[in-house]
């Protein structure tokens, strides 16, 4: 009997316990709540019915004649996001640009959606490209150019009057490439003007030193010198 009065004894104890935790839960959740903010931009061009956007699982049919889009889902801060075109307009091309980034502490609002009947293709020339592994890409498509190539383009056809920034994304084996000429607005014509120029990756020679007390050490390798300072450690050519 002793046994069971202690038990009821502590449970208006418990529970109140309970009750004061679940109350701390419920303040933290308020005191720091998600931070959603939405996902959108603006539409140009755009005079056909049958555009669907696409952003992860999230979709969106766009009307003919819109000008300004929103997804209809918040997103967190910190969580990444990709617009695309699930599904054309018909008779027209919409090209995103911008669409790709992170969500910060304001609505997402730059996407850039335009749409065109006449599309045209994004490409230029290459130059010292030897090896393999180099992927060009712009927006949300890529192209992978294999060795020994000397121009490129991209799969998909753009909108004219859309934008694009082609950068490099991965730099082929022992090689750097860079981009000359990589942004612009598609014009009433095929973009050829885009310049990838690889050269040999240039590394450092270096290396660690003990012992060096006095001044007047001076390394060289080739042409390249270098005068190293006294109780140095570590040394970098500077070629």
């Amino acid at each position: 009997m002793r046994s069971n009065r202690i038990c009821h004894d502590r449970a208006p104890v418990l529970t109140a316990w309970a009750i004061t935790l679940l109350g701390m839960v419920a303040a933290c959740s308020s005191v720091h709540p998600a931070r959603m903010y939405a996902l959108g931009g603006t539409v140009s061009g755009l005079s056909a019915s049958g555009l669907i956007l696409a952003s992860g699982e999230q979709t969106l049919a766009v009307s003919s004649g819109t000008t300004h889009f929103s997804f209809g889902s918040l997103l967190a801060t910190g969580s990444a996001y990709a617009v695309t075109v699930q599904t054309q307009p018909a008779g027209e091309l919409c090209s995103v640009n911008a669409g790709n980034g992170t969500v910060g502490s304001v609505n997402i609002d730059n996407v850039v959606v335009t749409c065109a009947v006449n599309a045209f293709n994004l490409g230029g020339t290459l130059s010292g490209l030897t090896t393999s592994g180099l992927v060009l890409i712009d927006g949300g498509q890529s192209v992978a150019v294999p060795a020994g190539a000397t121009t490129f383009s991209f799969p998909a056809a753009l909108a004219q009057g859309s934008g694009y920034s082609v950068t490099v994304q991965d730099q082929p084996t022992g090689l750097a490439c860079a981009v000359a000429n990589g942004t612009g607005t598609i014009p009433s014509s095929n973009v050829t003007t885009v310049s990838v120029s690889c050269t040999d990756q240039p590394f450092n020679v270096g290396g660690s030193i003990s012992g060096l007390s006095t001044a007047g050490l001076v390394l060289a390798n080739g042409t390249d010198t270098l005068t190293v300072d006294v109780n140095a450690t570590a040394f970098t050519m500077p070629t």
